[in-house]
């Protein structure tokens, strides 16, 4: 598909795709494109690169594949180490981690 040719190409350090060659793909892979800068894939995991307001933050976070978010949202809220959070706690914690 596009996403994985545009992955690809990132992995291998070449250019953004065109805008053209995007137009017609859905709204996630438009996404991925508009943050192409902020992406980087490593070992085969796609991370985006997040940083603090105030640049003295960096940090690298997973973005998760489609089939994955499920399962890690009810690890994340009834796993073993995580004590039934709330709404709340569980998407802050998400939100650390991915």
């Amino acid at each position: 598909t596009t996403l994985f040719r545009s992955l690809e190409a990132k992995e291998r350090g070449n250019s953004r795709p065109t805008w053209d060659e995007v137009s017609d793909a859905s709204a996630a892979k438009k996404t991925y494109w508009s943050l192409w800068d902020q992406l980087d894939i490593r070992d085969g995991v796609l991370l985006r690169r997040w940083e603090s307001d105030d640049g003295k933050i960096v940090r690298w976070r997973v973005i998760l594949p489609e089939e994955f978010r499920g399962e890690i949202l009810r690890e994340l809220h009834a796993g073993q180490l995580s004590g039934h959070f709330g709404v709340s706690k569980t998407m802050a914690k998400v939100k650390l981690r991915y």
